[in-house]
């Protein structure tokens, strides 16, 4: 998969952080539902998930925290994050 440039500078800048691209929401909300998130960051530390809300913002992203997904309803269409 070509990355794009923002995807380009998050994995430059945030290297530790996991990156998935078109991953499905079916896997992350606890009804199964939900089609593919345009690209979906791992935090593993409360200074990773920081640094990335802060790079997001910093880039015109607009980020979407999930948690684990109870309660979540997702499109099937996905979502474009």
């Amino acid at each position: 998969m070509e990355l794009n440039s923002f995807q380009e500078k998050m994995r430059h800048f945030l290297p530790e952080i996991e990156l998935r691209f078109e991953e499905p929401m079916s896997r992350h909300t606890t009804f199964r539902i939900g089609g593919p998130a345009k690209r979906m960051a791992y935090p593993s530390s409360r200074e990773q998930l920081v640094l990335l809300l802060n790079f997001a913002e910093k880039s015109g992203a607009d980020p979407l925290v999930i948690g684990n997904g109870s309660n979540l309803l997702a499109p099937d269409e996905g979502l474009n994050r």
